[in-house]
């Protein structure tokens, strides 16, 4: 079993939510929150590596994933997603992260364990970027420099 730094920050109190779903995918989040997060990971599925490009060719997209689930009381806090190709949150489904992290690349392992003590603060830069690329037709061939 893995030790992963999981504490409070990660969950959301019973008494702060529900335990239904969001009514609609996508709706959970703010857009330039949801493309901060996707600039951060570099605009690629972090397991797969398919960029948004890539994936928009083949006729998916990226999406957010709870490290913690959404079932189990995951926060939306930017420590606790990350961004996954809907392939692979499909594959994932409701699997813990400790089950989820069995036979992944170390390097995947570290990834997430960074993931899990992001400060939220640090993706204000990111998020300029996100509102200046959403306010200018969300290219996707051109990423905006952070």
């Amino acid at each position: 079993m893995l030790n992963l730094p999981i504490n409070k920050s990660h969950r959301i109190a019973r008494k702060g939510r529900t335990t239904r779903p969001p009514k609609k995918s996508g709706q959970w989040i703010r857009k330039e929150k949801r493309r901060a997060i996707y600039l951060l990971d570099g605009c690629k599925c972090r397991l797969c590596g398919k960029t948004e490009v890539e994936l928009k060719k083949a006729g998916t997209c990226l999406s957010l994933d709870h490290l913690v689930l959404w079932s189990d009381f995951g926060s939306n806090k930017v420590c606790n997603l990350i961004t996954l190709c809907m392939n692979c949150n499909n594959k994932r489904k409701d699997t813990k992260l400790d089950e989820f992290l069995v036979g992944k690349s170390e390097s995947f392992i570290k990834e997430i364990v960074a993931r899990l003590a992001y400060n939220e603060k640090d993706l204000a830069v990111y998020k300029v970027a996100a509102k200046f690329w959403i306010a200018n037709g969300s290219d996707i061939h051109s990423y905006p420099s952070i």
